[in-house]
């Protein structure tokens, strides 16, 4: 696909997103709910099919294991199975049961006779979340932007291609058979040149989650005005308690 024809196909599905969150924003509780319990029904319903895709890209990682292309860890966060699975629908039930958490007050400040300023929690929009290897990480961010409020555009790895294709278009399947969350709350890129294309929409999108390596985080946090949240490096300090096994606290810290 060309540049600009990518340009005007993220520009589209930017926009699908930004009017399917304004519907998803001002959302009761109950029908959020209710999505995400139908989510955790379609996974248990459509294990075969995920397993099957899922088996396809561990091929594929198998052989980028072999070349060097793959570390043995990545290739083993690729998989899925049916216990994953029912996790991944747990995940829905257990975020669903979460108290809604918007329109929240946080925080009330009188600053003079009949005029009170609130602090009131809200969606933050559209976000922008890249993840490498976990393909169950579609499923539980997913579950989490629908809870909170915001409409996701995912990116995985490519390694997990087969596995995130097949569980975004599960989602948006649920939701299309919903008639209160639009299914445009929830899609997903797959090439590096959609990225590049994101990061410059500064004022389309709301926030950028890079999740990975220092080397992603850091590459996103230099190439866009859009606000990151992201990790580059682990905590600064480690204190040991006094009954601590000083070489095995120090093994686990570098390896961490």
């Amino acid at each position: 696909m060309k540049n600009s024809q990518v340009s005007s196909a993220i520009h589209k599905q930017v926009k699908q997103a930004r009017e399917a969150f304004l519907v998803l924003a001002n959302l009761e509780n109950l029908h959020k709910n209710n999505v995400l319990h139908e989510l955790a029904q379609a996974l248990r319903e459509n294990s075969a099919e995920i397993l099957a895709e899922n088996a396809r890209d561990m091929a594929e990682a198998q052989k980028m294991l072999e070349c060097g292309e793959l570390s043995a860890s990545a290739c083993n966060r690729v998989l899925l199975n049916e216990e994953k699975i029912e996790q991944m629908a747990q995940n829905c039930e257990s975020v669903a049961a979460l108290p809604d958490p918007a329109g929240k007050i946080i925080q009330a400040t009188r600053l003079d006779e009949g005029l009170d300023l609130y602090r009131v929690s809200c969606p933050i929009g559209v976000i922008l979340v890249i993840f490498e290897s976990r393909p169950d990480v579609v499923i539980q961010i997913s579950a989490l932007a629908l809870k909170s409020g915001n409409a996701v555009i995912l990116k995985g790895g490519k390694e997990a291609q087969n596995s995130n294709r097949v569980l975004a278009k599960l989602i948006r399947n649920t939701l299309a058979k919903n008639d209160t969350v639009p299914e445009n709350a929830v899609s997903l890129v797959e090439s590096r040149d959609e990225v590049s294309q994101l990061v410059k929409m500064s004022s389309e999108l709301d926030l950028i989650i890079p999740r990975g390596s220092n080397e992603l985080v850091r590459n996103i946090q230099k190439n866009t005005q859009v606000p990151v949240l992201g990790h580059a490096d682990g905590l600064c300090h480690v204190y040991l308690d006094q009954a601590a096994d000083e070489k095995k606290s120090i093994e686990v810290a570098l390896d961490a």
